[in-house]
């Protein structure tokens, strides 16, 4: 603060219920006619909800990733046994089989 300069920080404490509440708390340093810092305002803002709403966005997203994987990999066993079925089923009747048959299988 001595350099002047607006400084802004967060900070958190318990209140008499041991329930966690944050504060970002904004430093402006008041100067004098020489330049020299003579005064200093604090600002204080409650941002508990803020943080509460930004922590429920961070776990709906890990959510939103497990739920991504699930699918994902639920959907993968599946295309698998069907891709190799499809390859069984060409190499044993693949030459009875027409040109136009045997190229939707891979």
């Amino acid at each position: 603060m001595a350099d002047g300069k607006v400084s802004r920080v967060e900070h958190a404490h318990l209140d008499q219920n041991g329930e966690k509440l944050y504060f970002e708390i904004t430093t402006y340093p008041s100067k004098n006619e020489k330049g020299e810092v003579h005064r200093i305002i604090h600002l204080s803002r409650n941002i508990t909800e803020q943080k509460r709403a930004e922590e429920e966005i961070r776990r709906q997203g890990e959510n939103i990733k497990l739920f991504a994987y699930a699918i994902t990999h639920d959907l993968r066993n599946p295309a698998i046994g069907v891709r190799r079925l499809a390859e069984r089923l060409s190499i044993t009747y693949g030459d009875l089989l027409d040109e136009r048959e045997n190229s939707t299988v891979p």
